[in-house]
């Protein structure tokens, strides 16, 4: 999925642009687009991660996903751990 989409002006109902989107800095704009489209991915529809190929994870890729949560299977893979449910 993709990552959010920003517009102008920089502050809409107490809403800010991400500082880095307005840096300048190419690179850093496009690792967090990456970053919030994984985010965004992982929590709406996290069967897209279990399937996909592990190579198009890059290593900045398979720390978010560690960050949110998944761990890589022996073969590459990607799986979440289920949240515990509290009876």
């Amino acid at each position: 999925l993709e990552g959010p989409i920003y517009t102008k002006p920089p502050e809409w109902r107490g809403r800010e642009i991400p500082d880095v989107l307005v840096s300048g800095h190419h690179g850093k704009i496009a690792r967090w687009r990456r970053d919030e489209a994984l985010r965004r991915t992982a929590a709406n529809r996290p069967d897209l991660i279990e399937r996909c190929d592990p190579s198009v994870f890059d290593k900045k890729d398979r720390e978010m996903l560690s960050i949110l949560g998944w761990q890589p299977e022996p073969d590459g893979r990607f799986w979440r751990r289920p949240e515990a449910v509290e009876e």
